[in-house]
C-alpha cells in the first residue's frame, strides 16, 4: 500500500481512472491511464484481492483534491477507502452502490484538499471472466489469481516400490532421510520463467510470474 500511498503525495486537484470501463460500443476496454500507470494498478488489484477480499474488483478510482465524483452505471458495488496524508495508517471506508455520486467533502467530513483517497469498483462476474481473457497476464485481476500457476503441473507421486510399510530402527544413528522416504513434494514439476517484466497487457513484455512478485513486494512495502 506503501507505493499508492507515495504515488497520492504527488496528485493535485486531479482523479485517475485505473483499469476497466465500458466504451460507446459496449466493449470493455483497459484505459490510457492504466498502461501509464501500470505499477499503480497492479499494487491497487493486489491490495483489493488480499487486502480487502474483494471479488471482480478490475478497476479503480484515485485521487484529492475533489469535492465530488460521479457514479458509475457500469459497476455494482464501490469501497472508498480514504486516509489523510498525515496518520496514513488511519484508513476511513464506505461501501455503496457504484452509482451512487460521491460527495467526498460529506463523506469525509472534512476539508477535501487534505484527503487521500482510492475507491474500487466490482463488477458482473461475466465481465471479469471477459477482462480475464483480454489480459490473462495479470495478476489479481478480478480476484486472488497468480497467472504463473498456470505454468505449473500438478501430478501424483509414483507409488512406492515398498510392498509394505517402511519401519525404521528408533536405535538408528542416521540422522538423514532413508533412500526410500518419499516427499510429499514428488509429484510436482515446474517451469523455469523468463526475465522480470511489466505484463504484456501493461505494455511490457516480461513475466508476469516475476511481475506478480515486484507488484506485491510493491504494494506492501
Amino acid at each position: 500500500m506503501e507505493v499508492v500511498r507515495s504515488f497520492l503525495l504527488n496528485l493535485t486537484e486531479q482523479i485517475l481512472f485505473l483499469g476497466w470501463r465500458r466504451d460507446n460500443a459496449g466493449d470493455w476496454i483497459m484505459t490510457k491511464d492504466t498502461r501509464h500507470y501500470g505499477h499503480i494498478y497492479m499494487a491497487l488489484l493486489h491490495v483489493a484481492a488480499c487486502g480487502f477480499h474483494l471479488q471482480d474488483c478490475v478497476s479503480m478510482r484515485l485521487g484529492t483534491g475533489k469535492d465530488s465524483a460521479p457514479g458509475l452505471c457500469d459497476f455494482f458495488d464501490s469501497l472508498l477507502c480514504w486516509w489523510e496524508p498525515s496518520a496514513p495508517q488511519d484508513v476511513f471506508t464506505h461501501e455503496g452502490p457504484a452509482t451512487e455520486q460521491l460527495k467526498l467533502r460529506t463523506i469525509f467530513g472534512r476539508s477535501k484538499s487534505t484527503v487521500h483517497w482510492v475507491q474500487f469498483l466490482t463488477v458482473d462476474a461475466n465481465v471479469t471472466d471477459e477482462v480475464q481473457r483480454r489480459a490473462p497476464d495479470i495478476p489479481h485481476l478480478g480476484g486472488p489469481m497468480l497467472p504463473s500457476m498456470a505454468e505449473l503441473r500438478f501430478q501424483p507421486a509414483p507409488p512406492s516400490e515398498a510392498s509394505g510399510p517402511i519401519i525404521e530402527s528408533i536405535d538408528s544413528d542416521d540422522d538423514e532421510p532413508g533412500e526410500t522416504e518419499r516427499s510429499h513434494w514428488a509429484g510436482f514439476s515446474w517451469k523455469p520463467f523468463g526475465n522480470e517484466g511489466t505484463p504484456a497487457a501493461l505494455g511490457g513484455g516480461g513475466s508476469p510470474a516475476a511481475q506478480a512478485e515486484e507488484a506485491e513486494a510493491e504494494s506492501w512495502d
